[in-house]
């Protein structure tokens, strides 16, 4: 009913996943399943618009009240729960590419516009450290699979691919796959130490008895990538950001492990009502919120 009445408010269906937001093919995909299921067409489809049938428009009418009243209940839960008026400080790596974070912590607090969000971007194992202490509630962490200590419960998010990245044009980018011993003579940039990407790359240098000469170092990743695609070292990152940031990239032997994104929190402590829904709702939205 939700993706319905975007649908019909914004008579386009990038429009209205933008706004929920969701893919346009998952919106696409629940009003062909609704029309389905209720045997009738509820929207006309046109190359410039979409337009609500007669039959669309009697069923938004009712969906509207329906969901008002759902909100309403939703509502009056949240403050028996004790979300109404809560603070959640969530922790995130500043190198993870969580594309649409912003826009989900948009959309979190206008449903829960008295629950006060505060954001720490530090590397994953002063993350770690800031759980314990509870300075944060919730947090985004990176690593080789199985790293989180046990004291932290972690749910993982995504797992990505980890390749050697290049400047774009650079002799080595055209190939299938290459020794990562053969980078001997090329200079690396990478992660300051605290960050995962940095002990993954140190981790398969070592197994590839590569003793890789560090040329510079910075936490910004935007910075990382830009120096090099100018062509002042290579770099290990994941196949998704070496792709965003317009980078060659190549397989390398020995295979480099993958990196997970997991979102923790400290097992011996409860969430709070509000922190366990952020919790909730961003494990349910991983598909699109990540990559």
């Amino acid at each position: 009913m939700r993706y319905a009445l975007a649908v019909g408010k914004h008579q386009s269906f990038t429009r209205a996943a933008e706004a929920i937001p969701v893919s346009v093919a998952s919106i696409s995909e629940a009003i062909k399943e609704l029309e389905a299921e209720l045997g009738v067409v509820l929207f006309e489809r046109t190359t410039r618009r979409v337009r609500p049938t007669s039959a669309g428009e009697l069923f938004l009418e009712h969906a509207a009240r329906i969901l008002a009243e759902v909100e309403a209940t939703r509502a009056q839960l949240d403050a028996y729960r004790g979300v109404k008026t809560a603070s959640i400080a969530l922790g995130t790596p500043p190198t993870v590419l969580v594309r649409n974070l912003p826009v989900f912590l948009a959309s979190f607090r206008r449903s829960h516009p008295t629950v006060e969000l505060k954001l720490l971007e530090a590397p994953s194992r002063q993350l770690i450290q800031a759980l314990r202490s509870r300075e944060i509630d919730l947090s985004f962490l990176t690593g080789l699979p199985g790293w989180v200590p046990e004291d932290i419960e972690a749910c993982e998010l995504d797992r990505a691919e980890t390749v050697v990245a290049l400047a774009p044009g650079h002799p080595l980018a055209s190939c299938s796959s290459i020794d990562l011993a053969s980078l001997a003579d090329i200079p690396m940039v990478i992660n300051p130490p605290g960050y995962a990407m940095r002990e993954i790359a140190l981790e398969v240098c070592q197994r590839a008895d590569l003793r890789p000469h560090i040329a510079l170092e910075t936490s910004v990743s935007e910075m990382l990538c830009g120096l090099v695609r100018a062509g002042l070292g290579f770099t290990l990152l994941t196949r998704s950001r070496a792709l965003a940031m317009g980078l060659a990239f190549v397989r390398c032997t020995p295979r480099p492990g993958d990196r997970v994104l997991s979102l923790a929190w400290l097992r011996a402590r409860p969430l709070s009502p509000a922190a366990a829904l952020l919790r909730d709702q961003i494990h349910e939205a991983r598909d699109w919120l990540v990559t």
